[in-house]
């Protein structure tokens, strides 16, 4: 008889780092046909200095990630022959790529063209309705087989996205740490745990002078050391800890300010994240890192208080945010119960805290 096999698989992302990280593509696929799942502008920064690779297919993903894009991509992909799925942008494009993938059975490739978010080493797609509400997650069986974190591409971005990645990053620190809180956890967890160890403080030190380095278009060594805890620390983490532990209060305040029309239009994930990480530190009552995280917030230009995004801090506004952060799944893991009221006082603590002295006055402006 066959021996039936138990046990858990932890697959990891492999990672090409460097100016001309993108190089490493032709190695790494070889003959194989591949479906390239992109977006204009991606392809615009990213294909001219791609190596000669045998693409069946250029497939737009047209701009959001949603169950009906991943079926047409997949199809396109099936159509074209492909043996392997190539995802060169952005989160959504990334995300996009892995769940045509996982549907089709085929190995997925990343190339993120933006800092802003882990997708491209992290085993999850975030699906969304075409009006922009959150649809579902989609995990897939692995995380791209290789991602290619070339620094002079990523350098040569639009900025904000990196300062939104590095806000998303130190939050799944913050996040998996609070969730965690009180339970004894197994070694996956724990080790998910010590990895975002390198996240949160490292980018409290080193963050803002990358992100001038970025502003400048300048793939330096500091922002080659920032993209691997924002891209590969915190993906690692992802895929390491359990789902329960993946978000807390910081997502769910995200979502919840995701609700109210218009937001997510003028704030980027991260953005909206950095100000829940605020309210999550408020809530707990820890005021050094609040403090801390606040004034770098403030020292990057990021959002720090709801009109920075364009909501008001009035009663009706943030009784729709409020219900839908409770509501969230990220919720249903927390140390202990949290309260409208009890997050009603977190954002107030936040919106009254008084500005911090500011380093580099021009950099707060960006």
């Amino acid at each position: 008889e066959k021996a039936v096999i138990t046990g858990d698989t932890v697959r990891l992302s492999a990672y090409t780092i460097g100016e001309n990280a993108i190089g490493a593509l032709a190695s790494a696929l070889g003959d194989a046909p591949v479906a390239v799942i992109t977006g204009e502008k991606s392809w615009a920064a990213a294909g001219p200095r791609l190596p000669g690779l045998k693409i069946c297919a250029y497939i737009p993903y047209g701009g959001a990630c949603t169950m009906e894009t991943i079926a047409r991509t997949a199809q396109a992909a099936t159509q074209a022959g492909a043996g392997a799925v190539l995802g060169v942008g952005g989160g959504r494009a990334l995300d996009a790529a892995k769940a045509a993938a996982q549907s089709l059975g085929l190995p997925v490739y990343a190339v993120p063209t933006i800092a802003a978010t882990c997708a491209a080493v992290t085993a999850l797609s975030i699906v969304y309705h075409a009006d922009g509400r959150l649809d579902r997650f989609i995990f897939s069986d692995e995380p791209p087989r290789q991602a290619f974190i070339d620094t002079a591409l990523l350098a040569a971005a639009p900025s904000r996205y990196f300062r939104a990645g590095m806000l998303d990053a130190m939050a799944k620190h913050l996040e998996c740490t609070f969730a965690m809180r009180g339970d004894e956890v197994g070694y996956a967890d724990s080790l998910g745990r010590a990895i975002s160890e390198t996240i949160f403080d490292p980018l409290l030190r080193t963050g803002a002078q990358a992100y001038r380095d970025c502003l400048s278009g300048r793939a330096t060594p500091v922002v080659a050391d920032a993209l691997q805890r924002v891209i590969v620390s915190t993906g690692n983490t992802s895929l390491l800890i359990s789902e329960q532990y993946n978000g807390a209060v910081a997502h769910s305040v995200c979502y919840g300010l995701g609700a109210l029309p218009g937001v997510e239009a003028r704030a980027l994930h991260g953005e909206l994240v950095g100000y829940g990480c605020l309210v999550q530190l408020a809530l707990d009552g820890d005021a050094k890192r609040l403090a801390a995280l606040r004034a770098f917030l403030q020292e990057v230009g990021a959002p720090i208080r709801l009109a920075d995004m364009g909501v008001a801090f009035e009663e009706a506004a943030l009784a729709t945010v409020i219900t839908e952060t409770l509501a969230g799944p990220d919720m249903r893991k927390l140390p202990y119960p949290v309260t409208d009221s009890m997050l009603l006082a977190a954002m107030a603590q936040v919106e009254r805290m008084a500005p911090t002295p500011v380093p580099d006055a021009e950099l707060a402006k960006v």
